[in-house]
């Protein structure tokens, strides 16, 4: 069975990774897929959309049940911790003079 991820935008659907294939899912049964999703430099409000049997090759009693989305933020990476101590500091008899 075909898994696509994808990421909502407002010009569509920018797929995430490559697809996914989940083998046997018995009827009623649940099957899992993972995609990894570089973040780098997309801080923000994120809509994340996945997809399952995009091609409708399995006949189904329900079509419609076969996505779901989810909202996603992504943080702006920490700031960096700018540490100086009197042991980072020092001076000589030359510095202060003019």
């Amino acid at each position: 069975m075909v898994v696509q991820f994808a990421e909502m935008t407002q010009g569509g659907l920018l797929p995430i990774g490559t697809e996914q294939i989940i083998d046997n899912i018995p009827t009623g049964g649940t099957g899992t897929a993972q995609v990894s999703y570089d973040t780098s430099g997309r801080e923000g409000e994120h809509l994340i959309q996945v997809t399952i049997d995009p091609n409708d090759s399995i006949s189904e009693l329900d079509e419609s049940d076969n996505q779901a989305s989810k909202p996603l933020t992504i943080a702006p990476p920490p700031a960096p911790n700018l540490v100086i101590t009197a042991d980072d500091v020092s001076s000589s008899g030359d510095a202060n003079r003019r």
